[in-house]
């Protein structure tokens, strides 16, 4: 099926406000085709990083499985009949009937299973008993509170989520998710755009598609263009990926032996993982090497960082190895032989092989790790490609020079194309509504951290970080030093 033509419309940022979550007093940020998250460390970022995982997993979850959220009678199915026979008889799409239109609204404002789906999801990725823990220590709220809100064309038509994490006991449980749907929000008029839906339906002439299906066929992605960036699939790269993959190669490796042991088994002590980490490990391991994707995003990272190739096989356990084959060489390394650069960039070469396409949401957690600064700026670059490319990206960095080259290619979108030859990223721009960079700020009152938007400054170029003033706090020291050397050679 075509992409709906909603759908193409619904690429750009949607909105994310957390309060009182972990570490995390207040932030309220817009989630861009590439989002930065910035600041020193404790502050939050992959605290906010795993939440928007967690936010992701369960929206598809509850998105993909429309058919368990409505709610059927007889009225109702007689309403839906009846209204599939004029959409077959016409092959149009008719106004909804009220039943339907009711349903799907209400579908739109809280999936059946919603609240057990996320408190599942927060104590699994963020290695909780209780979701109550993670609300922050130092609030004097009662209860921990995220917002996500999509925009359809303008901020009075949205579709918007509230979720509380309750300290006290809650009638309702741990975990409440109340969902508003905008009354300028015009469902009928949504689904006649979804012409890609009826050419679907009817395109061979000989078959007469059931009521219930030509319901869901409508109602599936229409619900996904509605929200489509967090009913996509996430994926996450924890930081550390080279170690993290050593761990999970042990840990397989040591279930395998234990379960071949004859008699009497040795007691095997299984680390607890966080789900992100789980995850990341559970898709390396089951990774679909027989269907690696179209496009060239993994061969660019090997031709232009890693000078080699990444190479998986199987083992006769079905445990994948990884190895690399330099350039020019005949022979493979086992990953554990390579560089901290090639053990790290690996993983993030599979994923975008064999797993990410267009409209996922990639999560990277110091994609600068072990880089040289001058390849910071080049993988810089391949992931504004990604975004280009309809990739949507998080990342979390304490790099510099990633910050600048971003800034540079955000600045470049300014420049006309044919005036861009020669400069580094020409192809990479990326326009100002693609990208944002948001700043995790320590504050003592309220105990926490703050997240604000810093931008990209034409004036004094890059971005408003306040790496300048540790740079001229180290310059200041390096100046104090050199004065008291000259004083005590007197």
């Amino acid at each position: 099926m075509r992409t709906p033509q909603t759908e193409q419309k619904l690429t750009a940022d949607y909105h994310l406000e957390v309060n009182d979550f972990g570490p995390i007093a207040k932030a309220s940020v817009d989630l861009r085709p590439l989002t930065v998250f910035i600041g020193p460390s404790n502050t939050g970022k992959s605290y906010l990083a795993i939440l928007i995982y967690v936010l992701h997993k369960t929206w598809h979850h509850c998105f993909t499985t429309p058919r368990r959220a409505i709610s059927s009678s007889p009225q109702f199915d007689r309403e839906v009949q009846a209204w599939s026979r004029r959409v077959h008889s016409s092959r149009e799409m008719p106004e909804f009937p009220a039943l339907l239109n009711d349903n799907l609204r209400d579908r739109l404002k809280h999936p059946r299973g919603i609240e057990k789906r996320l408190l599942n999801e927060i104590c699994r990725c963020f290695c909780l008993s209780k979701p109550l823990e993670a609300v922050r220590h130092q609030a004097s709220a009662k209860h921990a509170h995220i917002a996500l809100s999509f925009p359809y064309g303008s901020e009075e038509a949205a579709v918007r989520h509230n979720v509380f994490l309750h300290k006290a006991p809650y009638v309702g449980g741990q975990v409440s998710c109340a969902g508003q749907v905008s009354q300028r929000l015009n469902l009928d008029a949504i689904a006649r755009q979804e012409s890609a839906i009826m050419d679907e339906l009817f395109h061979d002439n000989s078959r007469y598609p059931s009521p219930e299906e030509i319901f869901f066929a409508i109602l599936d992605p229409l619900a996904r263009a509605l929200l489509p960036p967090a009913s996509r699939n996430v994926y996450y790269l924890p930081a550390s990926r080279s170690v993290v993959m050593d761990i999970g190669k042990a840990l397989v490796q040591a279930l395998i032996q234990n379960a071949a042991t004859v008699g009497p088994r040795p007691s095997v002590n299984t680390p607890m993982l966080a789900g992100g980490l789980a995850d990341f490990l559970e898709r390396l391991v089951q990774m679909p090497v027989e269907r690696p994707q179209q496009h060239d995003h993994a061969k660019r990272l090997e031709r232009h960082i890693l000078r080699g190739a990444i190479r998986v096989e199987r083992t006769a356990s079905d445990y994948k190895e990884f190895f690399y084959r330099p350039e020019g060489w005949k022979s493979d390394l086992p990953l554990i032989r390579v560089s901290s650069m090639v053990s790290e960039l690996a993983p993030v070469v599979l994923y975008l092989r064999y797993l990410v396409q267009p409209g996922d949401m990639l999560i990277i957690e110091e994609p600068e790790a072990h880089l040289h600064p001058a390849m910071q700026a080049v993988f810089a670059r391949e992931l504004a490609r990604l975004v280009r490319s309809g990739i949507r990206l998080i990342v979390t960095t304490h790099s510099e020079w990633l910050l600048d080259q971003f800034a540079n290619l955000v600045r470049l979108s300014a420049l006309p194309e044919d005036e861009r030859e020669g400069i580094p990223g020409a192809n990479e721009a990326l326009r100002p509504d693609q990208f944002g960079a948001w700043l995790f700020k320590p504050k003592q009152r309220p105990k926490g951290s703050v997240v604000e938007e810093i931008r990209v400054d034409p004036e004094a170029g890059g971005l408003l970080t306040d790496y300048g003033d540790h740079a001229e706090d180290l310059y200041n020291e390096w100046v104090e030093i050199g004065n008291r050397i000259a004083e005590s050679d007197r």
